[in-house]
């Protein structure tokens, strides 16, 4: 038995569940897929952390059904089933900085504690079995999961341990069980490189590339950091050279094709246990009229499905969908309040059921508009401040709304967003080829138009290299630690960035127009002072036209 893990890699987020679903095909396959069944299992710290993230069946299905878009994706006919969750009075051994070996080795003895998750998968007949843990944070140590070691086989190659941080943001939990079916990392990075030498030992391994838009990119199986000093986006597929990502195959036949892989072992993984039951798709659900609509949110409500374990959610800005919002499973409820919406603004809302056979199809379409006039999201200030630390520049109406929801949900949890910004592309074309000095120097730049004083800049470096904050926290920290003149520059930065994304919002109902990162910056860096945010507010018709044209 091997087991390999999803190491030290700060993976970025390319994009949330929002653009990956829009990629992606639809949930119908056109023709029957091999099911996997799996079992989902939650030590303490990971059932503590999800009480407050959409509970337990609705963030697994949710993790299930990225999984399910995943191979979708990649032409593999593979459809991951969720067939039980259950927590367990285990409490993790792990860190962010230290393998899961001890938590994975517990796991597939099946003794003590385990056995009931051993039992499980035996009364529900799950192939697969992965539990989920919470180190704090979504980087570090994020995983580790058997690597199929036989083309006969092992059930005891089924298990993976998973940092459930990680699993909410990305393909944490797919790339794991890519193991468990065989799946390698790529051949060019320098950790544990692929590929599968158990097995084909040549094509089963992750794929890196550059889209004709000029990103690198990485499939799930392949590292975002190769170990050789290069940064890649993840692109939501396996390696296939069958399927192209951004203009440019992803994959290569005989140096990346782990799709190929897949579909060679499929059968041997979904043959580890017999399925206990085989459950039908539920209907479809029906969307009611909303209620409690305000100038920034609404309560969306739908009638109840017999045998649905819960409910895809789908919100968008026009009747087709193909400008969503949301798109997430939201577990066995019949209501979903809906918040930080754009005032006089027309949204649109569908649902489909879903239980361990699958999704149904989508629900009638409800429009609501929001009423004229409401007060912001609590986060909104902290967003605001965000994009400017990070981005220099104000937010898109899409990001806007994307961030305070985020923190709204997470009760005001600013720390996965704040890794979020600073490894995204945008900061990383910013950040990513200055030292900590040069950085904290463009940080006082963006936030407060000025230079740190030479005391100022020795402290923060100081602070970042001892590990006090990280870098990727650094700018909200700086942010929230200025003192008054600074932090009245601050907060005309906010006002003019408000006004504008609120304009570009407006134009944005009736017209396309879309967020320039450099016109923004340029934009943002006029305001110093009340005086400049002022003018700069009363002219942002113009400004953000200028933009459009």
């Amino acid at each position: 038995m091997v087991m390999v893990r999803r190491g030290l890699e700060r993976g970025w987020r390319w994009v949330g569940l929002l653009c990956l679903c829009v990629w992606a095909m639809g949930w119908a396959r056109l023709a029957p897929a091999t099911t996997i069944d799996v079992l989902i299992v939650y030590d303490t710290t990971a059932a503590n952390w999800v009480a407050t993230n959409g509970g337990m069946t609705a963030f697994a299905q949710d993790a299930i059904n990225r999984m399910n878009q995943a191979t979708q994706n990649s032409d593999v006919d593979i459809s991951f089933r969720l067939v039980h969750v259950m927590s367990i009075p285990y409490t993790t051994r792990s860190s962010s900085d230290s393998p899961f070996t001890e938590d994975l080795n517990a796991l597939q003895a099946g003794q003590g504690v385990f056995s009931q998750v051993a039992a499980a998968r035996d009364t529900y007949g799950a192939d697969l079995v992965a539990m989920l843990i919470d180190t704090g944070l979504y980087y570090g140590y994020t995983g580790l999961g058997s690597l199929l070691g036989s083309w006969s086989g092992d059930p005891k190659d089924a298990h993976t341990v998973c940092a459930i941080r990680a699993v909410a943001v990305g393909h944490t939990l797919t790339h794991e069980i890519g193991h468990n079916l065989g799946a390698h990392h790529s051949k060019y990075q320098n950790s544990s490189p692929g590929p599968n030498k158990s097995l084909d030992n040549l094509y089963s391994a992750g794929w890196y590339f550059s889209g004709t838009n000029g990103t690198a990119y990485h499939t799930i199986m392949a590292y975002a950091e190769d170990g050789y000093g290069h940064r890649y986006i993840e692109a939501p597929l396996f390696s296939t050279p069958l399927k192209t990502y951004q203009g440019t195959a992803a994959g290569h036949p005989q140096d990346g094709d782990n799709a190929r892989l897949l579909r060679e072992t499929k059968n041997i993984v979904a043959n580890y246990r017999q399925s206990s039951s085989t459950p039908t798709i539920p209907s479809p659900p029906t969307a009611l009229a909303a209620t409690n609509i305000t100038s920034t949110g609404f309560t969306a409500n739908w009638t109840a499905v017999s045998g649905a374990t819960g409910y895809w959610f789908e919100l968008a800005t026009n009747s087709s969908f193909t400008s969503k919002l949301y798109d997430g499973a939201l577990g066995n409820v019949t209501t979903q309040a809906v918040r930080d919406l754009t005032p006089s603004t027309t949204y649109y809302y569908r649902l489909k059921a879903y239980n361990d056979a699958g999704q149904s199809s989508a629900s009638n379409v409800v429009s609501v508009t929001t009423s004229a006039q409401g007060d912001q999201s609590a986060y909104a200030r902290q967003v605001y401040v965000m994009y400017a630390g990070y981005f220099g520049r104000p937010p898109a109406p899409a990001g806007y709304s994307y961030y305070t929801g985020w923190m709204d949900r997470s009760n005001g949890n600013y720390r996965i967003i704040v890794d979020d910004f600073y490894r995204s592309a945008e900061s990383q074309q910013i950040y990513g080829i200055l030292t900590t000095p040069q950085q904290i120097t463009q940080v006082f730049q963006f936030l407060f138009a000025r230079d740190p004083t030479s005391s100022g800049l020795q402290y923060w470096s100081a602070m970042v290299n001892s590990g006090q904050i990280s870098v990727a926290e650094m700018a909200y920290t700086i942010a929230y630690s200025a003192a008054a003149d600074d932090q009245a520059v601050l907060d005309a930065k906010v006002a003019a960035a408000t006004a504008f994304q609120e304009e570009l919002a407006r134009v944005q109902q009736t017209r396309s127009c879309a967020m320039d990162p450099d016109y923004g910056r340029v934009f943002l860096a006029q305001v110093s002072s009340a005086e400049d945010a002022a003018r700069e507010i009363k002219d942002i018709k113009l400004t953000v036209d200028g933009m459009c044209l």
